[in-house]
């Protein structure tokens, strides 16, 4: 049973090398060295057994945290909409009281209003403070 654990420790590495960013397998690794381990010792299959899952659980456990720990999201990649909040928006159409066409940068995109007491009107100015589906969010520069 000593060479079973270490094949299946190899083979858990093959795997994680053919899916790279799972790291299920690196912690299955993990549970059957430390199985292998234990055969050394003499101990059943039973406890084998326990220590291998013990081990997989406790490795995926620490090797999440250090994945989520590594992880910075200052540093994350903003999107092209992220770019748009803070953007100023000039009012080139009006469909309703609170929707209509605005122009940012010479982009027209679709706007609505936040605030349901304000009123849209031509060449007004407004601020994009979010993006719902493929409208802006804006809210009126006072």
């Amino acid at each position: 049973m000593n060479i079973t654990w270490i094949l299946l420790s190899l083979f858990c590495v093959a795997l994680e090398i053919g899916n790279p960013g799972l790291l299920y397998f690196l912690a299955m690794s993990c549970g059957a060295l430390a199985a292998f381990l234990v055969t050394l010792q003499g101990y059943s299959f039973e406890a084998q057994a326990i220590v291998f899952f013990t081990v997989t659980i406790f490795s995926a456990g620490l090797i999440y945290l250090f994945v989520k720990a590594s992880v910075d999201d200052s540093k994350k990649q903003k999107s092209n909409v992220d770019l748009l909040i803070g953007q100023i928006v000039t009012v080139v159409q009006v469909k309703t009281e609170t929707s209509g066409t605005g122009k940012v940068k010479e982009e027209n995109w679709s706007i609505k209003l936040i605030d349901q007491k304000d009123v849209l009107k031509i060449g007004m100015k407004a601020i994009v403070v979010g993006v719902q589906g493929c409208h802006l969010r804006v809210q009126k520069i006072k």
